[in-house]
């Protein structure tokens, strides 16, 4: 048995942006709280309309009484020709229940970034809606996936030097704009100087003196 009671084989009823599919658990583990789903193939049209950090809700029967619920975050769709599309699912919670998954106290701002991927010489825009010492909340309407690196150029309020910070993302949900999507990044061997900034700025906006 997974997370949340999930069984392997277990049949669940799936609502992801306001379409209903039916399909199996193909993968729950203990150690692992995502989790695996065998849509059913007469659906794989529809899911061509899903998109990483899509909300679901996912209906199952635990012992075969009442139906139980529960949120989740789309993570990853696989569609294989002649075969049932599987869909990769990890666990919903709010951005404002997040605080359990940061180390550091961490402070709502409105800082605009620059987005590195790979070494690549291009990059995409972004906002950093907030900040603490091991990370921060990025928004932004291009596609990043989980576990990638990126590297972040900013600068701080009141601090015209830029900064750049290398971090991994953890996780993803979908935001209130059409094409935006918000990304927990992990921040990666931040430099000291860098810490000294981001702590100061963590403590001026806990107490109000950093003025708009």
């Amino acid at each position: 048995m997974g997370d949340k009671g999930f069984k392997s084989g277990m049949e669940i009823n799936l609502q992801c942006s306001g379409i209903s599919f039916k399909g199996t658990i193909a993968r729950s583990s203990k150690k692992d709280p995502s989790i695996k789903i065998n849509v059913l193939f007469q659906w794989t049209n529809a899911i061509d309309k899903l998109k990483p950090g899509d909300e679901c809700l996912i209906q199952y029967k635990p012992d075969q009484s009442t139906y139980e619920e529960h949120k989740m975050i789309l993570m990853e769709k696989k569609i294989t020709p002649k075969k049932n599309p599987i869909l990769s699912l990890q666990p919903f919670k709010k951005i404002g229940e997040r605080g359990n998954l940061r180390r550091h106290k961490r402070v709502e701002t409105f800082i605009l970034a620059k987005i590195g991927e790979g070494g690549t010489e291009s990059f995409s825009d972004g906002t950093i809606s907030d900040i603490s010492l091991s990370g921060c909340l990025l928004m932004t309407c291009n596609i990043i996936k989980i576990d990638q690196s990126i590297q972040l150029f900013f600068e701080l309020p009141e601090d015209d030097t830029p900064i750049e910070i290398t971090g991994v993302i953890k996780h993803l949900r979908k935001s209130h704009y059409e094409c935006a999507q918000y990304y927990g990044v992990e921040f990666q061997d931040t430099e000291h100087d860098i810490k000294s900034k981001l702590k100061s700025l963590v403590e001026d906006y806990s107490t109000h003196t950093i003025k708009s």
